[in-house]
């Protein structure tokens, strides 16, 4: 099942204005040319129709998006955001404009619950791959209603035509060296960097990471280093390195709340979560649970996250260790919330980047526009119950200032 496509959200060039690297475009004219060419994105949005869309994206966010307190906290004020954007958006000028400042207001809260606007290239990646998953069916009729559709692929259209789009799989070499493998000390320390959990890399990766799993079976250490791996699919990591590395099933309970809304309740039936919910007063006792943020849920939703052995599963005997810092996120946290919660691997590094507990993130449609935002519409909880999104996880050893992940692993080891 496809998990949280975690890549930092990059509007084409010459919707924000940013000076483009490919050589398409010699100077800053070109770019305002490619502009004035396509300033009527939706058919020319009226004054009314643009404050329309902005006030349903509010609306729908307050009521349905849980993480705006952690936004307070982390020292982002929603209420002023509001408010600045709110005077940007009625005086924006066209369709290109209105869609700077949409893209620029979602900005503001740095990818807090994966929220940002879905830009060509995520589009293009996520607008059928919900197509197999039957409990995913909201996800898919949402992405491609007519209106949304239509703009994308027009979107699409304008930066192939200048040269501009790049599939998503391209950011990581479209599979190429997404995992580098390393003998550090024969016999005794084996080594594997994975760049990505990309879905599309399962299948292709299973058969390089067995193998060498193979080969390093007899070794006393494994380290598995995902240091600046933004996510991609729990699958990934269940398939390519919990089943194929385990004896027995493992598990684990994680706890995540919600707020049913109009927006979030066809993806909370779809997938299974709504009706395997409970009253949030049911709620078992958390210490470290934010009171405030409690205050604003209806239900929560209690998981069991199991992997079963892989029949082609490698004996391996030696110890795990996984090497994490502030930049795993999403699918690649899910990971490491595993290992914390099962004791499957040793963590070492920094703190995590979080919102690894949850299921995929849902989508907002402006109903006027058609532009289309994400965010997680679930707040998982750490086992004591704080924030995973706000918080992450907590390494079993963290590395000192100015000390990689990977050194103060082998440190370890050496002790």
């Amino acid at each position: 099942m496809p998990k949280k496509l975690m890549i930092f959200m990059m509007l084409m060039c010459f919707f924000i204005g940013c000076t483009p690297t490919s050589s398409y475009f010699e100077t800053e004219q070109d770019i305002d040319v490619i502009v004035e060419e396509n300033k009527i994105l939706f058919g020319g949005l009226t004054n009314e129709q643009k404050i329309e869309d902005y006030e349903y994206m509010w609306k729908t966010l307050r009521m349905s998006f849980p993480f705006f307190g952690v936004a307070n906290r982390l020292g982002i004020d929603v209420d002023d955001i509001y408010k600045k954007f709110e005077k940007e958006v009625t005086e924006s000028k066209d369709d290109v404009d209105f869609l700077k400042c949409i893209n620029s207001c979602i900005n503001k809260f740095t990818g807090i619950g994966h929220l940002g606007v879905i830009d060509t290239q995520l589009y293009e990646y996520i607008k059928d791959i919900f197509k197999e998953y039957p409990a995913r069916k909201s996800w898919d009729r949402v992405i491609n209603n007519p209106k949304t559709k239509s703009l994308y692929l027009k979107l699409l259209d304008i930066e192939k035509e200048y040269g501009l789009f790049q599939p998503l799989q391209s950011l990581y070499g479209n599979g190429e060296n997404n995992v580098i493998t390393e003998i550090i000390v024969p016999g005794k320390i084996a080594y594997i960097k994975i760049n990505t959990f990309l879905q599309d890399f399962v299948k292709k990766d299973y058969e390089i990471l067995r193998n060498f799993y193979s080969k390093v079976s007899g070794y006393e250490n494994l380290i598995i280093d995902i240091t600046n791996n933004s996510g991609g699919s729990d699958d990934y990591w269940m398939r390519n390195i919990v089943s194929l590395l385990i004896d027995d099933t493992v598990s684990f309970t994680a706890h995540m709340l919600f707020s049913s809304s109009s927006n979030n309740d066809p993806y909370l039936q779809d997938s299974g979560v709504a009706i395997n919910s409970r009253p949030i007063g049911e709620l078992p006792y958390f210490e470290n649970i934010n009171k405030e943020d409690l205050k604003q849920f209806t239900n929560f939703f209690r998981s069991e996250i199991s992997v079963s052995p892989a029949e082609d599963r490698v004996n391996f005997n030696g110890k795990i260790w996984t090497l994490v810092n502030r930049d795993v996120y999403s699918a690649s946290e899910s990971f490491t919330e595993f290992c914390k919660a099962t004791g499957f691997s040793t963590i070492v590094g920094e703190n995590t980047g979080g919102d690894g507990i949850g299921i995929d993130p849902v989508y907002l449609i402006l109903p006027n526009s058609g532009v289309a935002i994400r965010y997680s519409m679930l707040y998982g909880l750490n086992l004591d119950g704080s924030s995973n999104e706000e918080f992450g996880t907590t390494p079993d050893f963290i590395s000192p200032s100015g000390e990689s992940e990977l050194d103060t692993c082998l440190k370890l080891i050496r002790e």
